[in-house]
């Protein structure tokens, strides 16, 4: 009797127990979890969060429809039933962290006891940021639209957008989806509709699912033509493809990983420059070219974080090695051209040479500085003829109280580039004051220091900075229709505000008030407005695809 009683007992107590909340030991991190390495995971769950507008969008908040579980999951590379890898953790919130339509994106492991042992749980918690946001593009053909970066929670990109082609007005769309709509491969197409042309594109590739993938895979195609009635006009002929895939050579856990690329290439370029444009190289070329393409790709394997980049402390990702891509193409072809005196070269038929490369440094002199150096090289070469395009940019950031100091350095070299070059590829903050005759030049340096704080939140996504500025920009080399124009130089000082990302990948709106201190022959040292957009750095960082978009 007393051994039943006592069994009672005991049962009654276990139960109890398991009926009362265990404790837990909670470790949260936007990097890593380096406490939990090598412990079982029993489960995973994702939290997903609509974006945080403030009181006053609360209701604006509410239209939103917010990422669906499964389209987070999609990018984790760990599963239940893993022992917790910390690369992989790390890589994993990278991945979440590179998705535009994210605000903010942590891992939560929670350990807790049962009366079985103890049960690992990780929560990945992410929070939306509003994506209906307007697409501003400036230069050559500007673009001005509205884009949705999370179309219905699915991650897809879907854009409206009028744009501008030498005064011919016209409507497009792109999408963009990683997944593919459902194939699994990476997916991007775009279309333009002008009133005297078009512009199509197509971009598919294999879905990274880590760095270290074994191999890898694209292809692009892409069609443009403008071609405007009246006599004189510009006109634009761009058709070719692009077929790339990759190997890994070398082990999966390195620092940096190395791809050994092939493919092949085929394109056909007719351009023809209006009888007022302003063009380095010939005025007219047809280029047809054709052939096999090799090439080595370096991706870094390992990165290191930064907190102090940006306002609100959001993580910044910097890779501890080189990295780049140089592809090579050579092949047999034919080009003829025809410069601006007039002269014209008959078709020759050559062996080619098509080359495209970016090759890109940051590190971390210390903790408080970061500095980011990238060279870029494309263009083609014949017999007794070619056309490049080098060019090269450092910036150096030092973080500051309530802000930063950032130093950026950058030139450009232009060698018979094709007739549709209309301005040069890197920023120059004094280019309000270089008059438009001078402002394409065979080459070009620009220089700026800053020294910026941050001023006021606006919401949770962006800043209002203030900035004290100075400016240098030199051109040689004019490519103006004056026989006047001479080597420029500008120096410029000034006040700045700016709309600013307060996490990375985002663009921004700076509004700049400059007063010329050097400037050449001709220019008023009067003060002057200008409005600039400005790009995250790593968006650039990349080869200059021929029809990429």
């Amino acid at each position: 009797m007393r051994s039943a009683l006592g069994f009672v007992v005991v049962l009654n107590g276990t139960l109890v127990l398991a009926q009362e909340p265990q404790p837990c030991t909670t470790y949260r991190s936007e990097v890593t979890l380096g406490a939990l390495s090598g412990h079982r995971i029993d489960s995973i769950v994702v939290e997903t969060g609509s974006p945080n507008l403030g009181r006053a969008g609360r209701a604006i908040a509410r239209l939103h429809v917010r990422s669906r579980p499964e389209i987070i999951r999609r990018e984790l590379l760990f599963a239940v039933g893993d022992s917790v890898d910390t690369l992989r953790v790390a890589e994993s919130l990278r991945r979440l962290r590179k998705l535009q339509f994210l605000e903010s994106a942590h891992v939560e492991g929670r350990q807790c006891a049962s009366p079985t042992g103890e049960a690992l749980s990780l929560h990945v918690v992410t929070r939306d940021s509003w994506t209906t946001r307007p697409d501003i593009k400036t230069g050559t053909s500007p673009r001005v639209g509205l884009s949705e970066h999370n179309l219905l929670g699915t991650g897809q990109t879907f854009a409206l957008s009028l744009v501008s082609h030498n005064r011919s007005l016209g409507a497009g769309v792109s999408t963009y989806d990683a997944f593919g709509f459902g194939t699994g491969m990476t997916t991007r197409a775009q279309y333009q509709r002008y009133y005297e042309g078009v512009i199509r594109g197509l971009s598919l590739a294999r879905r990274q699912s880590s760095v270290a993938d074994p191999w890898r895979a694209e292809a692009d195609f892409w069609d443009q033509s403008y071609e405007p009635k009246p006599l004189g006009s510009e006109q634009i002929e761009r058709t070719g493809a692009n077929l790339l895939a990759g190997i890994r050579a070398g082990p999966a856990t390195s620092s940096h990983i190395i791809y050994l690329l092939g493919g092949v290439e085929a394109e056909h370029t007719s351009l023809a420059a209006s009888q007022q444009a302003q063009v380095l190289g010939p005025i007219r070329i047809d280029r047809r070219f054709m052939g096999p393409q090799v090439g080595l790709s370096a991706v870094a394997g390992s990165y290191d974080t930064l907190t102090w980049m940006l306002a609100g402390g959001s993580v910044v990702d910097v890779p501890r090695t080189v990295e780049g891509e140089i592809v090579v193409g050579f092949g047999k072809g034919t080009i003829s051209s025809v410069d601006a005196d007039g002269s014209a070269e008959g078709v020759r038929r050559s062996l080619m040479t098509h080359y495209d490369a970016w090759v890109g440094r940051e590190w971390l002199p210390s903790r408080s500085t970061r500095i980011v150096t990238d060279l870029w090289a494309s263009g083609y070469e014949g017999d007794d003829w070619r056309s490049t395009r080098l060019r090269g940019a450092i910036t150096a950031d030092r973080a500051a109280t309530n802000g930063l100091w950032q130093l950026t350095l950058a030139a450009e070299q232009l060698t018979d580039p094709d007739p549709d070059v209309r301005a040069l590829t890197i920023f120059d903050r004094a280019l309000p004051f270089v008059p438009s005759t001078v402002r394409l030049a065979e080459s070009a340096l620009t220089m700026s220091l800053d020294r910026t704080r941050h001023i006021h939140q606006l919401g949770s996504s962006y800043e209002l900075d203030g900035s004290v500025f100075g400016a240098l920009s030199k051109r040689w080399d004019p490519a103006s229709t004056t026989p006047t124009a001479e080597d420029f130089s500008v120096g410029v000082v000034g006040l700045s505000l700016a709309v600013a990302p307060r996490r990375a990948g985002r663009a921004t709106i700076r509004l700049d008030y400059g007063v010329p201190v050097t400037a050449g022959q001709g220019i008023r040292r009067t003060p002057r407005f200008g409005i600039t957009l400005i790009p995250w750095l790593e968006t650039g960082r990349h080869r200059d695809k021929n029809g990429s978009f």
